[in-house]
């Protein structure tokens, strides 16, 4: 699966194990707005669309305009043996964030918190 993670740019996910879902795979530049990413079709000769799985990705992103990414499928590999990968966390994500106590609203629950 191919999913645009904003400023985090995109994510590879090997989902073929719903149970055990794991990052293959990242395109991160730093400068990124990455909405959203999508696998691009095989198409016959007269442009209809097959069911042939195709290795690559278009992202769309509203700082880079679009990408196209080439990903490295597994051919035999069973899901248990695919390695997960870690994408980069930057600091700037990070700095200066304290963790929030907050408390479920009364009338919305969890959708909407309070600060406790």
């Amino acid at each position: 699966m191919a999913q645009g993670w904003y400023q985090q740019g995109t994510r590879i996910l090997d989902v073929r194990n719903p149970r055990n879902i794991k990052q293959v795979g990242y395109y991160f530049t730093g400068a990124m707005e990455t909405w959203a990413a999508y696998w691009v079709p095989v198409r016959n000769g007269r442009g209809r669309v097959t069911d042939r799985s195709s290795n690559l990705v278009y992202t769309v992103d509203a700082v880079r305009g679009i990408d196209v990414l080439r990903v490295g499928l597994p051919s035999d590999q069973s899901p248990r043996d695919t390695k997960p990968k870690r994408a980069p966390i930057l600091p700037q994500w990070v700095a200066g964030t304290t963790p929030v106590a907050s408390r479920p609203g009364k009338e919305w629950g969890w959708l909407c918190r309070l600060a406790s």
